[in-house]
């Protein structure tokens, strides 16, 4: 996640709306990695769970449960991310469970501004729309032979 950063319009709109907050950059850490991870072409769109049991032990997000929770709030005020409704009951029959039942996992999307933003950086990327060039292999060279004195190239 060292080399990944969010989008100019992301952001922009992002650091904008997180300005009064004070857990902002927590906010802000959890946004980057969720970008990092669901906003690739072949993510973007589809539904993602924020598990905080293991997001608390990635290194390369070092926030606690707690922080990873109160960024999730800040994430669903901004509309950064909007929670998937869910159907039925808020629980489901599960056999490992002790009580043999727990809650079911919630699941996120991108707010439809950042997933805009997000979409249109990923059709503006160079290396989906062929721009980037085809690789040519280089051509075998003929071994070079010497010319003799009385030789001549015709």
């Amino acid at each position: 996640m060292a080399g990944y950063w969010l989008p100019a319009r992301v952001l922009d709109t992002l650091t904008q709306r997180l300005t009064p907050f004070r857990n902002r950059l927590a906010a802000h850490q959890l946004a980057r990695y969720l970008g990092w991870n669901h906003s690739g072409s072949k993510r973007l769109g589809k539904p993602f769970p924020i598990l905080r049991e293991l997001l608390k032990t990635d290194p390369d997000l070092k926030l606690s449960e707690d922080q990873i929770r109160g960024a999730i709030k800040t994430l669903l005020e901004v509309e950064f991310i909007t929670r998937e409704p869910t159907n039925g009951s808020k629980f489901e029959r599960t056999p490992r469970s002790p009580t043999g039942v727990r809650r079911k996992m919630h699941r996120f999307h991108f707010g439809p501004e950042f997933a805009a933003a997000f979409a249109y950086m990923i059709r503006k990327s160079p290396t989906l729309r062929g721009k980037q060039g085809t690789i040519q292999k280089k051509e075998e060279k003929k071994p070079c032979l010497p010319r003799r004195w009385g030789d001549r190239a015709a």
